[in-house]
């Protein structure tokens, strides 16, 4: 009975030891699942908090384009060379895709009566090239070109571009008589090199 009852007292303590035991997990697996699952909210928040960051910081760039893009519209019809020439250096920090911009920057090439505003545009347009349409418009704009220089920076143009299909406007250019001599000589090496 003694050995009975020794043996009863052990396994009464075992199974409130192996119980305790067994609850303490049970208790340590519901803190592991909070821990889990409040890590898992906390991600998620940071997560959606970059989205809408990004989305905000998405939304400003495009806002800071619109408003040079307006500044830069607005500039070229200003009076002041300078300030068209402002506006053609701003077109450089636009994005190049823009047609809007391109086309603005191809009527400065040909209708702006300023030498130096005109040659921005020149430069300006080469990080546009990527179109067809600019593309074509430089190579029209050769021959309404009356200014050297200008002149001297398409033919640059037209060779940093590689555009074969400008040879013809420039040959049409040497059929000029009063041409200046070095206009005509940077011309023909122009021919020579997109042939």
């Amino acid at each position: 009975e003694e050995k009975k009852s020794k043996s009863a007292k052990i396994t009464s303590i075992s199974s409130v030891w192996m119980k305790r035991i067994q609850d303490g997990f049970s208790h340590y697996k519901i803190g592991y699942a909070a821990v889990i699952f409040i890590a898992g909210l906390l991600a998620g928040n940071i997560f959606d908090l970059s989205g809408k960051q990004d989305q905000k910081i998405d939304n400003l760039t495009a806002e800071v384009h619109q408003m040079r893009e307006i500044m830069m519209m607005s500039l070229l019809e200003n009076d002041s060379p300078i300030e068209r020439l402002r506006a053609v250096n701003i077109s450089n920090e636009l994005p190049e895709s823009d047609h809007k911009i391109a086309e603005a920057l191809l009527q400065t090439l040909n209708k702006d009566p300023n030498v130096n505003v005109r040659i921005a545009a020149v430069d300006a347009l080469i990080n546009h090239a990527s179109s067809p349409s600019v593309r074509s418009g430089m190579i029209n704009s050769i021959t309404k070109q009356e200014s050297p220089l200008v002149q001297i920076a398409l033919a640059d143009a037209m060779i940093a571009l590689q555009e074969r299909e400008s040879v013809d406007q420039f040959r049409k250019l040497l059929e000029q008589d009063d041409m200046n001599y070095n206009v005509r000589n940077k011309i023909e090496h122009t021919i020579l090199a997109l042939n």
